[in-house]
């Protein structure tokens, strides 16, 4: 739309320009008369080329756009607010994770995973034979490569499946087993072992950067929030940052492909404002990297730049 016409309802009037996505997420509007735009995204479930409030995802800018004569503007990108009239997942989703040879139990760490981190805690889904919580505890065994057992702390998400983690972290570049009984029949048990590994001391990169127009708002300094977030590690690794300052240098990262969406932080509430398609609101200013961060044990990946434009 252009003007901006502050009234203007996405929820029952069509927009003065509207164009689809490719399956890559690309999109083109074209023949636009030099003026001031707000533009917004919407996940047109109903095919309706209206925005359904409450059960379509939606994405908002932090600013609106102005067009000048003969001028195109590119890498406008939207972050979309999930809504899809889904309830917030509770735990983990358990269908990622590894199954035994039998499905009695899943387990968010594959066997012989040589991926793990010293921080990282361990999700037992029980498939099948679902133990008391009691015998689970008193039978659960987690050592060392050289039999020294590791104190550890039960998370029970439900009864059927708990989170499992050392009193202490693990130590790097360390071999661990990993034990428990379940009860098949009153007269017969089933033995459940794993075996894993921790990262090695190699295995941990940084990435340094700098960031552009970050005071975009004429206000005071504010922070500015990184989240890094891999899916070639499996359970998934994200890593958030923060920085008030221009430049950034953010170490200890496990070497991996990293998508990276940052933020400016408004309000200074640790999470990102989507802002609101009707009644319209504003989001934060966000940046989305354009591809892939690789960071890579011992090493260091430099300029990135992240760039709030005006």
């Amino acid at each position: 739309m252009t003007g901006v016409d502050s009234e203007y309802n996405p929820t029952k009037k069509f927009a003065d320009y509207i164009s689809e996505t490719t399956t890559n997420g690309d999109y083109k509007l074209s023949n636009l008369g030099p003026g001031l735009y707000r533009v917004i995204s919407v996940s047109d479930e109903d095919k309706n080329l209206l925005y359904t409030a409450d059960r379509e995802d939606y994405g908002v800018l932090s600013r609106d756009i102005l067009i000048n004569d003969s001028e195109n503007i590119s890498g406008i990108n939207f972050y979309l607010k999930k809504v899809s009239g889904q309830s917030e997942q509770q735990g983990p989703d358990i269908s990622l994770f590894y199954r035994d040879s039998i499905e009695a139990v899943f387990t968010s760490i594959e066997n012989e995973s040589k991926t793990v981190l010293p921080d990282q805690s361990i999700f037992i889904y029980f498939n099948k034979y679902r133990p008391s919580r009691e015998d689970f505890v008193k039978s659960f065994a987690l050592k060392d490569a050289i039999g020294n057992p590791i104190k550890n702390v039960f998370n029970w998400v439900n009864d059927s499946l708990v989170e499992v983690f050392p009193a202490n972290k693990f130590e790097l570049d360390r071999s661990y087993n990993l034990s428990f009984k379940l009860n098949k029949t009153k007269d017969s048990t089933y033995d459940f072992t794993m075996s894993f590994s921790t990262v090695s001391h190699n295995s941990f990169g940084e990435m340094k950067g700098a960031i552009l127009n970050k005071n975009i708002t004429d206000s005071l300094p504010v922070v500015v929030q990184f989240e890094l977030t891999t899916k070639t590690l499996r359970p998934e690794v994200k890593y958030v940052f923060s920085t008030a300052d221009s430049t950034f240098n953010f170490k200890n990262m496990v070497e991996a492909d990293y998508t990276l969406f940052s933020y400016i932080d408004l309000n200074m509430n640790n999470k990102f404002d989507y802002g609101k398609a009707y009644p319209f609101e504003y989001s934060e200013p966000f940046f989305l990297y354009p591809h892939d961060i690789s960071i890579r044990g011992g090493w260091a990946v430099e300029d990135v730049m992240v760039d709030f434009k005006r």
